[in-house]
């Protein structure tokens, strides 16, 4: 896989504090403050293994809304069924041609061999983000930028927000 876009290794003492901030993210993508390209969480188990937990492509999601849309217009045309199809159809190639390739094997490789037994990479691909919501929604959530492709000014912020206690905490 080839490399695209903005690409963040941000590393955690444990699991849990990864999935916080990939729970975090999705609300983010959901709020449409953020666009993920792809996203994948890598533990080092204790025997120095990898457990790797990759977040699924969003094709299939275009497709579903793509296929829906489609039924509705069939609806109207009289044809739902050929409707539902063809919008199917058209939702799987637009997101297939513009579906990114992903995080690339080798990023990844240097990143695990930082990483103590027991930690967790949490890894990110993103087209753009609202910095603001970013920063606010990362606040106190820990962690350490290990690498990224980023402006070095952006990752400071970053780096700087995952380490600042919220507000909620204090």
């Amino acid at each position: 896989m080839i490399e695209s876009g903005n690409l963040w290794a941000v590393v955690f003492g444990n699991p849990a504090a990864a999935e916080r901030v990939r729970e975090e993210l999705r609300v983010l993508q959901d709020a449409h403050c953020l666009l993920v390209d792809d996203l994948l969480t890598v533990t080092r188990l204790a025997d120095g293994s990898f457990k790797l937990d990759w977040e699924p492509c969003p094709v299939l999601g275009v497709t579903a809304d793509f296929g829906l849309l489609g039924f509705l217009v069939g609806l109207v045309l009289g044809q739902p069924l050929a409707g539902a199809a063809v919008g199917a159809l058209a939702g799987g190639a637009i997101a297939a041609a513009g579906a990114r390739v992903g995080i690339g094997d080798e990023f990844v490789r240097e990143v695990e061999a930082l990483m103590t037994p027991g930690a967790s990479a949490l890894f990110v691909m993103d087209e753009w983000g609202d910095r603001e919501a970013v920063l606010y929604h990362l606040r106190g959530l820990g962690g350490k930028v290990l690498k990224t492709n980023v402006d070095p000014g952006w990752a400071k912020e970053v780096q700087a927000a995952l380490a600042t206690p919220s507000a909620a905490a204090n």
